[in-house]
Parts: C-alpha cells; sequence; structure tokens
C-alpha cells in the first residue's frame, strides 16, 4: 500500500526540524511527500528515485481564477513536483460544470507533458453523491483522488467508507486521508486494502516500523 507525508496543511514552526523529520520518514520506507511549494524548491535534488512529490493547487478553498490556477500547476511542474493536488472550486463544480472541465483538462495536459499526476480533492462533505462526482471525473480523465480535504476534525471511518466506495464503484485509486493519530488506525487502514494512504503525523509513522 502506498503511503505519503503531507504537511501543507499545518503550521511548521521548525523548519529544520521538519526537513530531518521528512528524511527520516523516507529512510522508513514512506513513498511520497506532499510539500508546500517552497519546500519542495528545498527537498526535490535530494529525492531518491521514483518518490512521489506533490504540492497543492489553492488549497483549501479553490476561490482563485482559472488563468492563475492554471499558471500556478505549470509553475508547480517547472518546480520538479511529479504530482498535483488540485482544489476545485465548488461552485464551478455545482454551477459551472463545463468550466471544470475545461480547467481540468489543460491542468491534466500539462501534467501529462511533465510526467506528473493530476490528484483531485473530493471533499464528500460538500457533494450530494461522491461516487457520481468521482465518475465524472474519472470521465475526464482524472486517476487519483482524495476523498476529503484533510482535516483534524474528519471522521476516521466515514472517509474510509467513502474511499471504499469510490474504488469499488470506480475505476480511481483513492488515496485516504482522513486524520490518523493512532497506530491501531494505520493497520485499520491497511486492512482496508485502497491504493494508498496520506499521514500528518511522521512520528507514529518512524516509531510503528
Amino acid at each position: 500500500m502506498y503511503f505519503e507525508y503531507c504537511n501543507y496543511n499545518k503550521y511548521i514552526n521548525d523548519y529544520g526540524k521538519e526537513l530531518s523529520h521528512i528524511f527520516k520518514a523516507l529512510d522508513k520506507g514512506l513513498a511520497g511527500l506532499a510539500l508546500p511549494i517552497h519546500m519542495v524548491r528545498e527537498v526535490r535534488e535530494f529525492m531518491p528515485e521514483g518518490i512521489v512529490l506533490s504540492t497543492p493547487i489553492d488549497y483549501p478553498l479553490g476561490y482563485a481564477s482559472t488563468t492563475v490556477r492554471n499558471h500556478w500547476v505549470l509553475n508547480s511542474l517547472k518546480c520538479g513536483v511529479n504530482a498535483i493536488d488540485y482544489t476545485p472550486n465548488q461552485y464551478f463544480v455545482r454551477h459551472k460544470w463545463t468550466d471544470l472541465v475545461n480547467e481540468i483538462t489543460t491542468d491534466l495536459r500539462m501534467c501529462s507533458d511533465y510526467g506528473a499526476t493530476f490528484r483531485v480533492f473530493l471533499d464528500y462533505h460538500r457533494v450530494s453523491n461522491v461516487v457520481n462526482y468521482a465518475r465524472r471525473l474519472a470521465d475526464i480523465g482524472v486517476e487519483v483522488v482524495f476523498p476529503a480535504m484533510g482535516y483534524h476534525h474528519d471522521d476516521f471511518f466515514d472517509n474510509i467508507i467513502n474511499s471504499k466506495l469510490i474504488e469499488k464503484k470506480t475505476n480511481l485509486s483513492v488515496i485516504f486521508n482522513g486524520y490518523i493519530w493512532k497506530k491501531s488506525q494505520i493497520k485499520i487502514l491497511k486492512k482496508a486494502k485502497l491504493f494508498g494512504g496520506r499521514l500528518y503525523n511522521l512520528e507514529l509513522w518512524c516509531n510503528q516500523q
């Protein structure tokens, strides 16, 4: 099962300590990193071959204009990421689907040019039927999704249930991104046999190896 570490949704008090934790986690077998773009620039040249290195686009609200977001994607790809974590504009999701398709199609084309993966936050709390929404994204060409936005208050089991539904009903790969704070939850997640999982607590990962 694929596991990655994400730190772009938290306040980093000590960057030196955070960087040391990241490299320790890689030594312990973590397969991916989801980082803010300024941290990507610091670590990209030290990444071993095969590591997934991603950065967020317009996270967590998705309010920027399409022009800004497309430029954001291109700039991130030029900075060396091989995965883009895309936050859809929820107004577009509900009322301007064609505009959203056009935006995503452009971003998918750029990712293809750079050999990168385009990953989408579904945010199942804000859509009426997350499976139908996931299917529509798959039809566009999206291959990897996150069921939620990754907030700490997101329910662990709700996230697993929605992840399993999406993988069962679509051909999408799902990266579980509910908050994990206990070793037992990592075991439960592995038993769920999803494509992947996202971690926000590096000490938990390093100490359980």
